[in-house]
């Protein structure tokens, strides 16, 4: 067998497997980050909700407690926080955050940090809308008031 067939077989290979390292590593937290840091994040986020959460995730975590970080990276609530957004219900979101949250670990820290809850979900939810109208992806609309005072 001649080496070029299998130099050539990894060249078609290649350029597919690096699309696809390089659309799941926009859609990780610490990727993304790392790519801010260094000014080499792209000015449109990826157009769908993982990545758009990602990157909200990281605006919002500015200067933000690790507590309210660990609370968006799970699962339920991110898929809380979406099916509140479609519907545009930002209370049913807090109130499944508050579900969640009963007897946790989690509730106990943000209760001992005297974090309000509510202020923090709104402006989680403002940031992603931001996030979301800088990707034009008509996925995201119509955009939502994500006002949790009502």
């Amino acid at each position: 067998m001649s080496i070029d067939l299998v130099v050539n077989a990894l060249k078609s290979i290649a350029k597919p497997a690096t699309s696809l390292v390089i659309n799941q590593a926009q859609r990780n937290e610490t990727v993304v980050r790392t790519l801010k840091q260094f000014k080499f994040d792209p000015v449109q986020p990826p157009k769908d909700v993982d990545g758009v959460y990602v990157y909200s995730l990281i605006e919002y975590g500015v200067d933000k407690p690790e507590v309210l970080l660990n609370l968006f990276r799970e699962k339920e609530i991110k898929n809380a926080f979406w099916s509140a957004y479609t519907s545009n219900n930002p209370l049913g979101f807090y109130k499944e955050v508050e579900n969640f949250l009963q007897g946790k670990d989690l509730e106990f820290d943000i209760r001992l940090l005297r974090i309000e809850l509510r202020s923090q979900l709104e402006e989680f939810g403002e940031i992603f809308i931001k996030v979301a109208k800088k990707t034009k992806s008509k996925e995201f609309e119509p955009f939502p008031e994500w006002n949790l005072d009502e």
